[in-house]
């Protein structure tokens, strides 16, 4: 108890010391707190008279003390008492009666004196604690679990005091982290709360190819750059992956879809050939017709002559114009038709004149064709297709009358026709290397493993066309891959385990995944990774799951402040720390410890 104790150590100071004793001015029995202030906080709400109880508030301890002089004081002594008595901040208080208990307490009011003016007398203080709780002196628990098993290792700590007591732990890792252990303390008093810090560990990375690796593709560990290869050149530097060879490849392809006819003239683009949809056995020099002749109907249209033509009347066609003449003179730029003399006595004549001479002289792409018997000619378009649709007719004279203003039903090939004819000359011009598979309106147009652009090759061949009812699904074609996802993980598996300058180990546990695993421990190994592979990628931008506690670091938990501190500077491990700070329930606490590691458990017990 505090009034019956003679002396008192204040600040790691004996008040013997300072001439003091600790007295009672009670003539009779002591009077003392039996511990702290307690107040019921509560809710009242009203219609309600039984309030809501939230918590009992304890409040600081505090107490009055006598002092007394044990002998005559000087200015020098009084001096030195208040310096030692009247500080700043809360100071350990141990009376000589509980030498187990400490009160952190720090003087408050005003302290007075009592004195006869002899110098001789006694001094009267408050003292007010930091808390409801005295303490007990701090207790060092110690152990050395350098080889501690896998299944842990039970230790007991008894908490003597009245309430829950939350440690300082010293924790140093032991061990490379091969094991990989994180460091755990299970409380199994208290409800089995974990309170852990995560170890070192190897960082890992896993790529997974969900289809195969083509030629150019590059993966990144780190500094070292890996190029998957078919023709032995990758890039200055990169470390070539071979897959050229007893590989099974996947064939690039092209969708070519027709929405409406084509026309002559149109293109079509494969790589270096130059398709021309050709109607009229003519394309351009270098081209290769794909012929849709057959599959075309050429425009036409019919002259009915009713009676003979005088001079100066015309007949047009397009951008041609005829002039029937009788006295060799027309107007400029017209086509002259002679129709004087027996050239004009019937319209039998006239119809064999004009033929002749639309004939011989047409800047349009047309034939023309007398019937006698009808009195007509028929004009035709030497382009089959709806181009020819486009050719006017018209005439002045009154003798003869045009069927329609221009020609008509002209009519281009067909889609299915169109997908017929172009699927021949692919079969007929490029069948060494692409085989070409229509349905219904769409051709797929596809490299050939025996051919010159197998696997990732052909994906630079460019597509395109300039059908206006054609397209292609892509600029080129696409697809194209050199391995499957199984083949590509064992090839990259192979060569990094072979030429990795990175301190890093490679396995190809799954079909089709690499898990990369750095050699050491720690974040170090966080290193960075990516790809470019289109069928391909990473779980993380760096091999993670790195950081941790390493070996011989000393980690202190102060789990009264919620402080962690590292004998590694600069180091914090909050990320590394689950977030329970460990306390120890009164009584007896089995924790169950896991991990490797020399733990130093520093206690104060709390006392009511």
């Amino acid at each position: 108890m505090i009034l019956s104790s003679e002396y008192f150590i204040y600040d790691g100071i004996y008040s013997t010391e300072m001439k003091l004793l600790n007295v009672s001015l009670s003539p009779s029995f002591y009077e003392e707190g039996f511990g702290a202030n307690r107040e019921i906080q509560e809710i009242e709400i009203k219609g309600r008279d039984k309030p809501y109880f939230q918590r009992i508030k304890k409040s600081p301890l505090s107490f009055n003390l006598n002092f007394a002089f044990t002998e005559i004081w000087d200015d020098e002594l009084i001096h030195n008492i208040k310096s030692w008595l009247l500080q700043d901040y809360y100071k350990p208080l141990i009376m000589s009666e509980d030498p187990e208990i400490i009160y952190y307490c720090v003087c408050i009011s005003e302290p007075r004196i009592f004195h006869s003016g002899l110098k001789q007398g006694y001094c009267t203080l408050e003292f007010r604690c930091d808390s409801p709780y005295k303490y007990s002196p701090q207790y060092l628990y110690s152990y050395d679990l350098s080889n501690n098993p896998v299944d842990g290792t039970i230790i007991i700590i008894n908490n003597l005091g009245h309430e829950n007591c939350f440690p300082t732990l010293q924790i140093e890792k032991v061990g490379d982290g091969s094991s990989e252990a994180d460091i755990s303390i299970i409380n199994l008093s208290n409800s089995g709360i974990e309170t852990k810090f995560t170890t070192a560990k190897k960082a890992t990375g896993t790529l997974t190819f969900t289809g195969g690796a083509k030629d150019g593709e590059v993966i990144f560990i780190g500094s070292d750059v890996y190029e998957f290869d078919i023709d032995n050149i990758v890039e200055s530097g990169n470390i070539p992956i071979d897959i050229s060879t007893d590989k099974t490849k996947t064939q690039a392809s092209s969708i070519l879809t027709l929405t409406t006819p084509i026309k002559d003239g149109e293109i079509i683009t494969i790589g270096s050939t130059v398709f021309e949809v050709d109607s009229n056995s003519s394309v351009t020099s270098g081209h290769t017709a794909i012929n849709v002749s057959t599959y075309c109907t050429a425009a036409t249209g019919v002259l009915t002559f009713t009676a003979i033509p005088i001079d100066g009347e015309l007949i047009t066609i397009g951008n041609d114009t005829y002039e029937f003449d009788t006295n060799a003179s027309v107007v400029s730029g017209n086509i002259r038709v002679d129709i004087s003399g027996v050239n004009g006595a019937t319209i039998d004549a006239v119809v064999t004149q004009l033929t002749s001479i639309i004939n011989a002289n047409k800047t349009e792409k047309i034939t023309a064709t007398g019937s006698t018997a009808n009195d007509t000619i028929t004009i035709t378009s030497t382009i089959p297709g709806t181009i020819g649709n486009l050719v006017s007719t018209y005439k002045t004279t009154t003798g003869a009358s045009w069927a329609n203003d221009t020609l008509i039903n002209g009519a281009d090939c067909s889609v299915a026709n169109a997908v017929t004819a172009i699927k021949a000359e692919i079969d007929a011009h490029i069948t060494a290397n692409f085989t070409a598979t229509p349905v219904s309106n769409v051709i797929t147009i596809t490299a050939k493993s025996s051919g010159s652009y197998s696997g990732s090759k052909a994906n630079a061949l460019e597509t395109s066309t300039t059908c206006t009812g054609a397209s292609f699904n892509s600029t080129t074609f696409i697809g194209g891959l050199d391995c499957t996802s199984a083949q590509a993980a064992t090839a990259l598996n192979t060569v990094i385990n072979a030429s990795a300058t990175e301190t890093i180990t490679s396995t190809n546990l799954v079909s089709g995944q690499v898990v990369v695993t750095y050699d050491t421990t720690g974040i170090t190994g966080q290193i960075a990774t990516t790809e470019t592979c289109v069928n391909a990628s990473w779980g993380n931008i760096t091999l993670s799951s790195g950081d941790g506690i390493v070996n011989d670091e000393i980690v202190t938990i102060d789990c009264e402040r919620k402080d962690i501190s590292s004998s590694i500077s600069g180091m914090y491990r909050y990320s590394t720390f689950n977030n329970n700070w460990l306390y120890l329930v009164p009584g007896n606490n089995r924790l169950l410890i896991k991990g490797d590691a020399v733990i130093d458990f520093k206690v104060e017990f709390r006392y009511r």
